[in-house]
């Protein structure tokens, strides 16, 4: 990953779904309904682990907005049951990862996620904050 801005390098871009301004106003009619679920995973960068924002899919019910590459480079260990696709924000990348490692965006600890010593200072972290915040928005409206 790396600390592009491109405006096509976004979860929204790489499912195919509009950029959504957390700070829009909508009356629900017009709301784009996000596939996914807002989560924190943990990764690691540069050495030290971290948990980054992200949208998991569920293999199956949201198999419309995976793209096929990423379909196609499934194994045979990942399932429905087990796997998601999880995109990052704040860069789109992606991988396969087991649901178990996805904790909830709005967790009890999502405060301290938001201010990991590490990364919260970090112009990708704080864009992949701000995606997040908006992505997990509009999934409320």
């Amino acid at each position: 990953a790396d600390d592009n801005d491109d405006a096509t390098n976004t979860p929204a871009a790489l499912l195919g779904q509009p950029v959504c301004d957390a700070n829009e106003e909508s009356d629900g009619e017009d709301a784009v309904e996000r596939a996914g679920r807002v989560c924190w995973v943990p990764v690691k960068l540069r050495g030290f682990d971290a948990f980054w924002p992200a949208c998991a899919l569920h293999p199956d019910d949201d198999r419309d907005v995976i793209p096929t590459d990423a379909l196609n480079a499934r194994t045979d260990d990942v399932c429905a049951e087990t796997h998601a696709f999880v995109v990052y924000f704040g860069d789109a990348t992606y991988e396969w990862r087991e649901r178990e490692d996805c904790v909830d965006y709005d967790c009890d600890a999502a405060d301290g996620l938001r201010r990991q010593p590490r990364v919260a200072g970090r112009a990708r972290f704080r864009k992949a904050i701000a995606e997040a915040d908006a992505w997990f928005a509009s999934q409320l409206r």
